[in-house]
């Protein structure tokens, strides 16, 4: 693993300077080091699954929290933006409470920034609906689509969430193991302005 986050931060390094926008960056499903990653490359916001218990094909996924929040303070990261996962690519919360309901005691216990839904994997849409349930008790709080969201889905995301993290669509194909596509990327923004009024 320690060869894998040198890498992403040797790589994010390298590409910093030339990026214009805001940018995070994640080490999936490990809260303590995307705290570390984001403190080593100067990250503005980061997204996992910050808190919680899950199970799915990688195992069990048991976050502390409070251990994360410890790291972050220690590494002065005051102004980095925590995007918590309240659905998870693939795993399953280890509790019967509703997507809403872990929402409502994120929110309390936890103060995001914002709240992601994903889908059932990457390039799985999420459901609009149960982001505008999570949206009624969140209130200002952004909610942002963590999966699936492609150019010819874009507008119905965008009906429902407040953005969204996109990947396997800029891919050659709309492949998650193929290079990004220039081209695909520019349709996609162009279709993304239009659908926000830009």
């Amino acid at each position: 693993m320690t060869q894998t986050f040198a890498s992403m931060g040797f790589v994010i390094g390298a590409l910093s300077h030339d990026l214009s926008t805001p940018w995070g960056a994640e080490a999936i499903y490990d809260g303590d080091a995307t705290i570390e990653l984001c403190a080593a490359v100067d990250a503005q916001f980061t997204r996992c699954n910050f808190c919680g218990a899950w199970a799915g094909d990688l195992g069990l996924i048991n976050r502390d929290f409070a251990h994360t929040m410890r790291r972050k303070a220690a590494l002065r990261l005051d102004d980095l933006k925590l995007f918590h996962f309240i659905t998870s690519e693939g795993e399953v919360y280890l509790n019967d409470r509703t997507t809403a309901d872990i929402a409502d005691s994120l929110l309390f216990n936890c103060l995001p920034d914002a709240m992601v839904i994903g889908g059932s994997a990457a390039g799985r849409g999420a459901s609009g609906e149960l982001a505008d349930e999570v949206r009624e008790r969140v209130g200002q709080v952004p909610v942002v689509c963590g999966t699936g969201c492609r150019e010819n889905t874009v507008a119905d995301v965008f009906a429902h969430y407040d953005g969204a993290f996109v990947g396997t669509c800029l891919k050659r194909d709309g492949k998650l193991d193929a290079p990004v596509d220039v081209e695909r990327v520019a349709r996609f923004m162009a279709t993304a302005r239009t659908a926000r009024g830009e």
